[in-house]
Order: C-alpha cells, then structure tokens, then sequence
C-alpha cells in the first residue's frame, strides 16, 4: 500500500452528502480529506478480503453463542425480545 498526492474532486462536497456523509467539515477544517488516496496491490486486497471473513464468521459465531447461552442481558436487551 502506499500513499498518493491527488486533486481534490470538483464539488466533493456535494458528492459525499449525496451518500450521506453530511458531516465531512467540522469547525471549518475539512473531515473527509481529498488531498490523497491509498493504492494497494491485489494481494493486499485479498488479504483484507479474507480477514474481513474471517471476522465475519468471529462475530456470527459470538452471536450464536450469546443466542445459545441466553447470555441477552449483558447486550441490554429486554427480557421480552429474548
């Protein structure tokens, strides 16, 4: 991976709250920074592929095993959703 110098996009204002980030200027400093982007080579893709898996199946798994232990309350979920 490295770091690139970029032209801020025409209107990237505009664009980002067109997808919902409404909040990319705080304080009048900018937030959302498009002065530079990330280039990753496709075996770093792939790997973030595959860990983003794998924490997938951690978290489904976690879940289950709240489901199976009746382990709700500690999630503050109600007795009546259980």
């Amino acid at each position: 991976m490295h770091r690139m110098a970029c032209d801020p996009r025409p209107n990237w204002q505009s664009r980002v709250e067109s997808l919902g980030l409404h909040f990319h200027t705080l304080r009048g400093e900018p937030y959302w920074d498009e002065s530079a982007c990330y280039v990753f080579s496709r075996y770093e893709i792939d790997s973030i592929e595959r860990a983003t898996y794998a924490l997938w199946e951690m978290c489904l798994s976690l879940v289950q095993h709240v489901i199976d232990n009746r382990m709700f309350g500690l999630f503050g979920i109600p007795p009546e959703f259980e």
